[in-house]
């Protein structure tokens, strides 16, 4: 009788663990159900680094070029690692106007590259950082100008003297854009939400154009040169054939917003700024 029972209860617990595990709810697994993505905005500047190699002293150094889109600035071997200040524990110097930076490191100093804001333009600046010591405070700045890209509209062209009439731009968006456009008659307060319907504004307040001198090995690139055979695409352009479209008052080539590069005080490079 005594082994019935101990029987019977070994089935009971039996059962009683098989409804238990089939019919009770169970604790679910922890899903991840986050669809949080990050705010952070992606710069239109964007740095490349490349190994060059190390100095005679052993120093590593670092190729470093900078890139807009599709167009490419090389700035050069500099000696050290180099790295994005977004994203690292470096901050750019907002009040100064960088809008990108980047640092190349050594041994507790090395070289900054940082595209600053200058009235419209984009002026690209190196300079020195030093960590310091107990001594001496660190170092950051002494910015010297490597070169600057203007934008705006070529008025003339000169392949005789070599040289080009710049009138400088500023492509707004948003409320500044709006509020320019307010100001130049284009529509009103009222319109303002219906102003610009692609929202922007390329506002051009200067009265006259400055003289660029031309370098010798400079490049020029179109976007919309072919587009109606081939789109729109970044095509390579003689100089002599740019200065036929740039001269011809019947054709819209003259009247197209453009970024200049310029270095030691000559335009080393000319390309086409598509405008939807």
């Amino acid at each position: 009788m005594r082994r019935f029972l101990i029987l019977i209860s070994i089935l009971l617990l039996a059962l009683i663990a098989w409804w238990t595990l089939n019919f009770l709810p169970q604790e679910a697994e922890p899903v991840d159900t986050s669809t949080a993505t990050t705010t952070e905005a992606v710069s239109q500047w964007q740095w490349e680094f490349a190994s060059a190699g190390e100095s005679l002293e052993g120093v590593p150094k670092t190729n470093v070029t900078l890139r807009n889109g599709v167009t490419s600035y090389a700035i050069g071997a500099i000696e050290g690692n180099c790295f994005d200040i977004t994203g690292s524990d470096w901050k750019l110097l907002a009040e100064e106007g960088e809008l990108a930076g980047a640092i190349c490191w050594w041994a507790g100093g090395g070289t900054e590259i940082g595209v600053f804001s200058d009235g419209g333009r984009a002026l690209v600046q190196i300079g020195d950082v030093d960590e310091g010591t107990a001594e001496n405070l660190g170092v950051r700045g002494n910015f010297r100008p490597l070169f600057v890209i203007d934008f705006g509209f070529i008025r003339r062209l000169d392949l005789a003297s070599r040289e080009l009439s710049f009138d400088n731009a500023l492509w707004l968006f948003g409320k500044a854009g709006e509020d320019a456009a307010i100001e130049a008659g284009l529509c009103t307060e009222a319109s303002r939400g219906d102003c610009l319907p692609n929202d922007f504004y390329i506002y051009n307040a200067s009265k006259g154009a400055a003289t660029i001198p031309l370098a010798e090995n400079i490049t020029v690139y179109m976007v919309t040169w072919h587009a109606e055979a081939e789109g729109v695409k970044r095509q390579f352009i003689k100089l002599d054939e740019f200065a036929k479209l740039m001269n011809d008052s019947s054709q819209h080539w003259n009247q197209l917003p453009y970024n200049v590069t310029i270095k030691n005080g000559q335009a080393i490079m000319i390309e086409e700024v598509y405008v939807p």
